[in-house]
């Protein structure tokens, strides 16, 4: 439960992941980002019982990561907590909308549907803190 742990050391932790994801995000390293969000992707893919052809769009969309022209600083935020404290996220201030909100964004040459043109991308990063880590 997050809400028990140290609010600042919570932060902390929660802005290095956004940090270490923005600069893999910046030397194109897809292989790190991959890694990094792997088994968050694979459980909502399952849940959500994809199919084979949404897993072949959102495979696509992650190719989209090598077409970003710049990354806007995470600055303005607030940390979040959801699903019964078990969650936690950056949000930005200044985009306080429920589906774009993430502090985390990115400007690239191709939007969601592969179209070229100048693109935000909001990457919504939700992060689960497991036990004893």
């Amino acid at each position: 439960d997050l809400t028990t742990v140290d609010n600042d050391e919570l932060e902390k932790e929660v802005v290095n992941f956004y940090n270490n994801f923005k600069k893999n995000l910046k030397a194109n390293n897809l292989n790190k980002i991959e890694e990094m969000i792997y088994l968050r992707e694979k459980e909502i893919a399952q849940s959500n019982f994809y199919s084979k052809e949404k897993l072949k769009k959102l495979s696509k969309e992650f190719n989209n990561y090598k077409d970003i022209i710049d990354i806007l600083p995470i600055e303005n935020y607030q940390l979040v907590l959801s699903g019964n404290g078990k969650l936690a996220k950056l949000i930005s201030k200044n985009y306080l909308n429920e589906r774009i909100n993430s502090s985390l964004i990115t400007i690239q040459n191709l939007d969601y549907n592969g179209k070229p043109r100048k693109a935000y991308v909001f990457h919504g990063l939700t992060l689960h803190k497991p036990k004893g880590s």
